[in-house]
């Protein structure tokens, strides 16, 4: 396993700086950064400020001026970590089909005319917003790149990823997914903004950790029959705080559904009738969050410690639509357009050629009727409105890596501990403080 220092060093020579502390850039208190053409970064106190100031519209104008200005220069670096993914992972058809997608927002983001009045604010919005519809399933399409690689290198080449090219590609993903995170940010900052103050920022308390759990423990029992109580104690009460109620559902929602699914692997193993409890712990100190996360699901072997982090790593089968999307790939030839009448297999594609990302007809209905958070553009969303997608729990591979990049995006951390044979312990810090900045790639 590389160290981290090793895989700064790596990004340095990329062109790429990964999480750059604010006190490293200048004029972190200003907003401000040295090169222009990298991304600002703001904080949490800054985004809910301009977000609850939606009815002041010299501030909501000043806001969309400098989002028509931000914008572009994101997308430009999102765009050249994906073209620049290493050991032909940008060379994958799913990859290739992010890249057009991200290509296609950018065009519709620089085109975008700047707001100066109401109605143009108003016309503005709806593009975002349309623009924030196209990204929220990127992920799937990322973890669709890496499970073509993989079997590409491993089934077709029998020339399996080595660790050093693991390594590279975890850097490079983690760079994409935190920019991704950023564009998200800014584009559901603004448009999110018009329906409720604050906008994506609110004041979260347990009861956000509580959906997380609930959740994860329905999609638990509808796998296994049954999933394993939780227990919690609050070793110091979480009082209210500003964050993003999708990011800290996303972190919670993986965590839990990851105890989860080992403790009841371990009960099978064991032959026991009933699941061992999985236990929280919430400590909210002065500065910092800390949710502790334990389960009795056996642990994790201390060789395979270092490759949770690994986008190219996971210890269950990849869900079984991965293997269709394969299929459509070598069957048009990478051209995924299908006529409107065509029916095939459930899923209505949209776009022409590289240009399209793919819904099933029941997970494109319970978006367009708000059944769903587009927030998180996560695959596990559609999950109870997809007869394709629902029956896969776990195998993409993304869930770990991708929730520390939401814990590091405001200046936290997760971290992952294990006794083999035993169980899990996982912590997730997050900073309380809303004056964080965020933290992403600032490759261009």
């Amino acid at each position: 396993m590389l160290s981290r220092a090793s895989r700064s060093i790596r990004a340095v020579q990329r062109g790429c700086i990964r999480f750059v502390p604010p006190a490293l850039i200048r004029g972190a208190s200003t907003g401000k950064t040295e090169n222009p053409n990298h991304p600002t970064p703001l904080s949490i106190e800054k985004l809910k400020y301009y977000a609850e100031s939606q009815d002041n519209m010299p501030v909501r104008l000043s806001l969309a001026k400098f989002i028509s200005t931000e914008l572009p220069i994101r997308f430009a670096a999102t765009t050249s970590v994906l073209s620049s993914l290493p050991c032909q992972l940008c060379d994958m058809p799913a990859t290739i089909d992010l890249i057009s997608l991200y290509n296609r927002c950018q065009g519709e983001i620089t085109n975008m005319k700047i707001p100066k009045t109401i109605v143009e604010d108003t016309e503005f919005t709806a593009k975002l917003g349309r623009v924030q519809r196209d990204l929220q399933h990127v992920y799937p399409l990322m973890a669709a790149g890496v499970c073509q690689l993989k079997q590409k290198r491993c089934e077709r080449e029998k020339n399996p990823l080595t660790e050093f090219e693991n390594e590279m590609i975890n850097v490079s993903l983690d760079d994409f997914v935190s920019l991704h995170i950023s564009i998200i940010m800014l584009l559901g900052q603004y448009v999110k903004s018009l329906a409720r103050p604050g906008g994506r920022i609110q004041n979260i308390d347990f009861s956000t950790v509580q959906k997380a759990i609930d959740r994860s423990t329905t999609l638990t029992e509808k796998f296994y029959g049954q999933a394993p109580s939780v227990r919690i104690l609050f070793a110091k009460k979480m009082r209210p705080f500003d964050y993003i109620p999708s990011h800290m559902h996303h972190m919670i929602f993986e965590i839990m559904k990851n105890s989860m699914r080992a403790t009841m692997e371990q009960m099978a193993k064991l032959g026991k009738k009933e699941p061992e409890p999985v236990n929280v712990i919430i400590s909210h100190g002065e500065n910092d969050i800390t949710i502790k996360i334990s389960d009795l699901g056996g642990g994790i072997p201390r060789s395979e410690m270092s490759k949770v982090w690994n986008y190219t790593y996971t210890s269950a089968a990849p869900p079984p639509w991965i293997n269709r999307y394969f299929r459509y790939y070598d069957e048009t030839e990478h051209d995924l357009y299908l006529n409107s009448h065509v029916n095939f297999d459930k899923y209505e594609f949209m776009g022409e050629g590289k240009e399209n990302k793919f819904y099933t007809h029941s997970a494109t209905h319970a978006i367009r009727s708000n059944k769903i958070d587009s927030d998180s553009g996560h695959i596990d969303d559609l999950l109870s409105y997809s007869p394709v997608m629902r029956d896969h729990y776990a195998g993409l591979g993304y869930g770990l890596p991708v929730s520390r990049i939401y814990s590091r995006y405001f200046g936290g951390e997760l971290k992952l501990f294990s006794m083999e044979g035993y169980g899990t312990d996982v912590y997730l810090y997050l900073s309380s403080l809303s004056d964080e900045l965020e933290q992403f790639c600032t490759s261009v």
